[in-house]
């Protein structure tokens, strides 16, 4: 596989829940500082449900010492206040101590999973490759291979430079339509982005071949259709099996903008 795909998985719904523990913590110390008792039980309780839901995608060796004592400290300060008008005295002080010592790596955390085994803790390659399986993906492809071939072959086409172009289209569907995730969804992108190329829109004015178009079109519109499909899949069984909710970090649309967020972030750095 060209991609740790499980580890890119991980990376991205982390992100997701690290965002807002994030906004919570400078939230929590703010409120700290404050007069409203009741608030300030609310949104440690707020945070600590944060950390947990963050802490429960990671293993056990995957969760910096920061996590840990957010969890700790602010289930101390619910323990010790059972009466969300009535503060017990010196407790919110102790908090707000102990979260500001953590303040500044928890706030400038990096995380990374290209190399340890917590990337791991997602089989998303198994789960893909069953519903891949089981999904007409592979037909679909073919079908697109061979009405590109008919254009090849029709005789109608007089531009090498078209005929090339329609043959490097069919040697990358051929080559990857039965691969993994990421060699599949970057060739789908290419057959989208080049169904917007100027080579493309000519091909209308060839009476010959425009019905043709249409109908690789229409098995393209089948494609996109299967592919959502595919991917609600993959999604609802992680969701099942590994009880978290992972819309955002996998997702597919008809622009294909696949796991995004994570392609930028990766360039960027």
């Amino acid at each position: 596989m060209d991609q740790n795909v499980s580890a890119t998985l991980l990376l991205n719904l982390v992100n997701e829940k690290y965002k807002v523990i994030k906004s919570r913590l400078p939230s929590l110390l703010k409120t700290l500082s404050e007069n409203s008792q009741k608030a300030k039980l609310e949104e440690s309780k707020q945070l600590y449900e944060s950390a947990m839901d963050l802490a429960n995608v990671l293993a056990a060796s995957d969760r910096p010492n920061w996590l840990n004592e957010i969890m700790v400290c602010t289930s101390e300060f619910t323990s010790q206040n059972k009466d969300p008008n009535s503060i017990v005295s010196g407790s919110s002080w102790r908090l707000l101590q102990r979260l500001m010592k953590i303040y500044q790596p928890a706030l400038s955390h990096k995380w990374d999973f290209s190399n340890q085994k917590g990337a791991h803790h997602y089989d998303f390659d198994s789960i893909y490759q069953k519903y891949r399986d089981e999904s007409a993906i592979e037909e679909l492809f073919d079908s697109l291979i061979e009405t590109l071939e008919k254009m090849v072959t029709s005789g109608e086409i007089d531009s090498i430079t078209a005929i090339n172009s329609l043959r490097e289209l069919m040697e990358i569907l051929e080559k990857n339509k039965s691969s993994s995730y990421f060699s599949t969804m970057a060739s789908w992108e290419f057959v989208k982005s080049f169904t917007y190329n100027l080579v493309w829109e000519q091909l209308d004015s060839i009476p010959g071949v425009k019905p043709i178009k249409k109908a690789f079109e229409k098995t393209m519109s089948d494609t996109d259709i299967e592919l959502k499909s595919l991917h609600k899949k993959i999604a609802d069984e992680m969701k099942q099996k590994y009880k978290v909710t992972i819309e955002n970090a996998l997702t597919y649309t008809n622009n294909h903008k696949l796991l995004e967020k994570n392609s930028n972030d990766s360039n960027n750095g």
